[in-house]
């Protein structure tokens, strides 16, 4: 299996909006929304995440997940005091193929290397949540709204 990252680019918007899309499905099917409703809803939403993403994380990292060339994911990672996971998302086509444990994987060699430690936010009832606490994060805080839970990985030394 043949995984790279890429900078995503302009040309990408397409792909990285139907990925989106696909990703918040199951949350939108129980919305009482016609498909066109449901779209516009989707684009907007795309939209104000990517702007804000690009607005407050300067200098991120912004990567296509590339199987044997093919895009299939996104991997946001922003770098300073620590290793910041803002986002990732593989296409569910490609799930449960070790595609997110390979970037996981990438993230830990770079932790290593530079002894920062590793975290992300993820929704309380995100059920990758489990999967991250196998692959070693633990839970630091959960948000005032009690709708995020902030999780570290920690660099051995």
């Amino acid at each position: 299996m043949n995984l790279t990252l890429r900078t995503e680019a302009e040309a990408d918007i397409p792909f990285l909006l139907s990925l989106y899309a696909a990703s918040r499905a199951e949350e939108l099917a129980v919305v009482p929304w016609t498909a066109e409703q449901k779209q516009a809803f989707l684009e907007q939403q795309f939209l104000a995440q990517r702007s804000h993403y690009y607005q407050h994380y300067q200098g991120a990292a912004f990567d296509l997940i590339l199987l044997e060339g093919t895009p299939v994911g996104r991997l946001y990672v922003h770098r300073s005091s620590e290793i910041r996971l803002m986002d990732i998302i593989v296409a569910s086509a490609y799930q449960q193929r070790g595609i997110a444990k390979w970037c996981f994987e990438q993230l830990f060699l770079e932790a290593q290397a530079t002894g920062m430690d590793i975290t992300l936010h993820v929704e309380m009832n995100n059920h990758a949540r489990d999967w991250y606490k196998r692959m070693g994060f633990t839970e630091l805080e959960t948000e005032a709204t009690g709708v995020y839970a902030k999780m570290i990985h920690h660099t051995k030394a």
